[in-house]
Formats: C-alpha cells, structure tokens, sequence
C-alpha cells in the first residue's frame, strides 16, 4: 500500500497531518473497479467506506419506476459511503465506476475507531454529512419547482463549485459529464438538457470540448441571477 495519496482541499480529511493521512491509508485495502461495475449496490450491509484514488464514480438511487437518480459524482481523493457504516445499516444507494477506477477500501470497524479517536475527525465527519444532506435537499426543491433552464443552471453551479477550475475569465467542470448523467440529476429528459444546453452555447454562456462544460464566468455570474446560493467546495466531497 502506497503511502502517499493524493487528499483535495475539498475533502474531508483535509485537516489531517501527513502522519494521519498514512495511517488512515493503511487502515484499507486498494483495488481496482472496471467501468460500469458496483463499488456497491443498495441493500448490501455498510462494512467499508471507501476513498477513490483514481477514476471517477456516480451515487445513485433508483425510483420506484426503475429511473436512475444521480446524487452526487466522487473524484480522487473524495470519500462516500460513509453513512451506513456509522449507522449500521443496509445501502440505500448505488456506487458505480463511470471510468477504470480504483479505490481503498476502509473497513467499518476500524474507520470507526480511527475517526473515535480524534473529536475533530468526528466533527468533520458530522459536517460532511449534514451539508450533504443540506444540499441534496436544495437540489430536490430545484427539481420539483424550477423550470428546466433553472434546473441546469442549478446543478452547474453545483458541479462548479465542486470542481471548477479559474482561468481568469473562464472556469472549467474539470470532469466528463454526459447530457444523460446531467438529465438523471434533475430528472429531465436528455433531450430537455441538450436543448437547454445548446442555447447556453447559443448564448456565449458556455461551450463544451470533450464533455468538459467551460463557463465564460463574467456572464454566467449574470445568468445565474444574484439571489442563487454558493455551494461551499469543503463540504461536497
């Protein structure tokens, strides 16, 4: 097991030490997931949290009628499935690599005891948590009462502030994202989110190269209208 890995400013054991940081590492057990397959599935028992180190993953639920929700994207060095581990319980969500994507798997037991010894590790762990839930919440009321354009609008901010990347005037969602994977985050239709984002472009509000959103900021600041919430990049990880 490596020693050294890489923990973004976002994430939660961002305040660790590099003594802390090793330790927790060795707590795990590294392996490789192939695209499409399940870090783990709902009804499964929560017995590791895991740290993605390489790839990319999407948390998901399914409704009743068989659609796919997407929650939230895990790039590396961000945590999840860290709820059912400390509560004991079954998943209630789906992990699944959208790309090659390796992971540290970190036993149940001893995460707990790792994050016992150390309040601030607990209090961490508890803010992460509640503002997980604060801005899933957000994202539910936008689903259920905004119109499509503000929908998108919504979850691009969101994606932004996770994982924008300034460049002066311009700011990149430094990951891949489908029209379709955009579409199951605000339960439109992937024709509604290509249309939408098409007049985006028409607008000179954003372009797309390679499934990167690029944001022209000075006029998707106006866009986004003065009253629309920042999301904090601490707590999305």
């Amino acid at each position: 097991m490596e020693d050294e890995i890489w923990f973004p400013k976002s994430n939660l054991f961002s305040k660790l030490n590099s003594s802390e940081k090793k330790q927790l590492i060795r707590l795990g057990k590294k392996y490789t997931i192939q695209k499409d397959q399940y870090v783990f599935q709902a009804h499964n028992p929560g017995k590791s949290i895991y740290l993605l180190v390489g790839g990319h993953a999407k948390v998901f639920h399914v409704s009743a009628t068989g659609k796919e929700v997407i929650l939230w994207f895990c790039l590396p060095g961000e945590v999840f499935g860290l709820a059912e581990c400390l509560s004991g319980d079954q998943r209630k969500v789906y992990a699944q690599a959208c790309s090659d994507t390796t992971v540290i798997a970190i036993p149940e037991n001893e995460f707990n005891t790792f994050i016992a010894s150390d309040a601030k590790i607990a209090k961490e762990v508890i803010e992460l948590l509640s503002n997980r839930l604060r801005i899933l919440s957000k994202t539910l009321l936008s689903v259920s009462t905004d119109d499509a354009e503000s929908k998108v609008t919504h979850i691009i901010n969101r994606l932004s502030s996770c994982y924008g990347i300034l460049n002066d005037n311009e700011l990149k969602i430094d990951f891949c994202i489908t029209h379709q994977e955009i579409a199951d985050m605000i339960g439109a239709s992937r024709q509604t989110v290509t249309s939408t984002i098409s007049r985006f472009k028409k607008q000179g509000l954003l372009f797309v190269d390679n499934h990167k959103i690029h944001l022209n900021l000075p006029l998707w600041k106006k866009h986004r209208g003065k009253n629309d919430e920042k999301y904090s990049i601490k707590y999305i990880a």
